[in-house]
């Protein structure tokens, strides 16, 4: 009944051209609840849409789903996954790669393959032959179109795309800002799934890094594309922003050490306060070199290069201009972040504003509270998102959680990062502990590859049960 309730609301939502928000809890079928809906208007109006998830596995899972309901209906739907970049291979990296598994990678590609799943190597050989920058340079010199190419030139027309959050999200962006869009830009409904991480989503797209190195490289790379009296022309000004960006960063990590030796905890991030204007100075000679190396540079020459230091640039000009509506920080690893304080206008102005596709929120976890009115307990994410539409009754889970769950929380463990390897020893005797109670029936889960193998290994000594672990990029479809 639950089901069937949502179906009707994001119905309604469509015919009235407006927003959805529900809460649909675990085993209630919701993406069932939105897809015949939303999959009857796209065969009848011939309009596509979009489903935007946080994760691989669902977007995998939708696919098979997508086709399932599409076969029910009586209706035929072309759905298209349409995965980051990252989880495709560089064939002009793998032609050049000298690594241990090279003959592996090789013997794939011969075979087809294009994608992470179906190549059987580990994560740090992947990370070497992966695409880490598509760019129009990609396009005009790679003599062998990869799998991400052949990707983002079909998704213009898909009928239904299956993305995550932040493509869609840089979709959106790329059409306010009167760039050409990623996904099919007639999309008429956009159905947001696991929307509880929309905001955070959102923020990573509208974030920006800048990285000494990165920096310094692009300039680097841009005066030696030059030669003659151009490169005499623009050399000092390469020079006095090389010299202002590493100022700038120098300062950074003297911020860091200053912060890790007051801090009693391992720190991720770090506070950032511009008290020398050093960061005013390197915005200042980062422009004066882009707008000099724009005379002198070609269309081709560099390309890539010149759009990371315009988009530098641009973004350091955008912060300069408003600091107070900013958030900047300072990553571990060195890199000075910043972004837009208010997520809240961002994501309304790209999801929900006026001309934008109808939307279509919904997650298991959306409430901050179980009573009051819906605006209550919808109140902190609408806050969160600048969302101001429809409100749907939560749908509860027909699971009993009370009678057949149960929470254990294992105290007294050692720091997780501060003391990362006792940490890992002593979790994973308390987990040889609870095996022993489950007769060894869990599902353990990781926020870290690393820390997964050396449980595993520790675990492969003396533990009586089976043990499955899961292969390097594995697919939802492989066992």
């Amino acid at each position: 009944e639950k089901q069937y309730d949502m179906a009707e609301e994001v119905l309604n939502a469509i015919k009235k051209n407006g927003e959805l928000l529900v809460e649909a809890g675990v085993g209630i079928g919701k993406t069932f609840a939105y897809l015949v809906p939303a999959l009857l208007y796209s065969n009848v109006t011939k309009r596509p849409i979009a489903i935007a998830t946080s994760t691989i596995a669902l977007q995998e899972q939708l696919k098979g789903d997508v086709e399932e309901v599409a076969r029910m209906l009586g209706i035929r739907v072309e759905a298209v996954i349409a995965k980051g970049q990252t989880h495709y291979i560089c064939t002009e990296k793998a032609r050049d790669y000298e690594g241990p598994e090279a003959d592996v990678i090789r013997e794939a590609l011969a075979q087809g393959c294009l994608q992470r799943s179906e190549f059987n190597v580990d994560d740090a050989t992947w990370e070497k032959v992966r695409v880490d920058r598509y760019s129009r340079k990609c396009v005009r010199t790679c003599d062998r179109p990869c799998g991400y190419h052949v990707l983002r030139s079909i998704l213009p027309s898909a009928q239904v795309t299956i993305c995550n959050q932040n493509l869609l999200t840089m979709h959106r962006l790329h059409i306010s800002y009167g760039q050409s869009p990623i996904l099919n830009k007639q999309i008429a409904i956009n159905i947001i799934d696991e929307a509880h991480n929309l905001e955070s989503k959102v923020r990573e797209c509208t974030q920006t890094e800048l990285k000494k190195g990165a920096l310094i490289s692009s300039i680097r790379s841009i005066v030696g594309s030059l030669h003659g009296y151009e490169r005499d022309l623009i050399t000092n000004d390469a020079d006095s922003a090389i010299r202002a960006v590493e100022d700038f960063f120098q300062d950074v990590y003297h911020q860091m050490h200053i912060q890790d030796a007051e801090s009693e905890t391992e720190i991720e991030r770090y506070y950032f306060r511009d008290e020398k204007n050093l960061l005013h100075k390197m915005q200042k000679r980062i422009s004066a070199f882009y707008d000099r190396a724009e005379i002198y540079l070609s269309f081709d020459e560099s390309r890539t290069e010149v759009d990371d230091l315009e988009d530098a640039a641009n973004s350091l000009e955008d912060l300069l201009d408003d600091i107070e509506g900013y958030v900047c920080w300072i990553e571990k690893r060195g890199a000075f972040c910043f972004c837009r304080e208010n997520i809240a206008e961002i994501v309304a102005d790209h999801y929900f504003s006026y001309g934008c596709p109808v939307c279509i929120l919904t997650s298991a976890t959306l409430t901050n509270r179980a009573d009051g009115s819906l605006q209550d307990q919808y109140d902190y994410l609408m806050k969160s998102i600048g969302f101001d539409g429809f409100l749907s009754e939560p749908k509860d889970s027909p699971f009993n959680y009370d009678e057949h769950a149960m929470i254990y929380v294992a105290d007294r463990l050692p720091y997780p990062t501060k003391e990362h390897d006792e940490f890992i020893r002593q979790g994973t005797q308390r987990l040889k502990e609870i095996l022993q109670i489950s007769k060894g029936r869990a599902l353990v889960l990781f926020t870290a590859k690393k820390d997964m193998m050396e449980v595993y290994d520790e675990l492969q000594k003396d533990c009586p049960y089976e043990i499955i672990i899961q292969k390097a990029g594995a697919s939802q479809q492989e066992t």
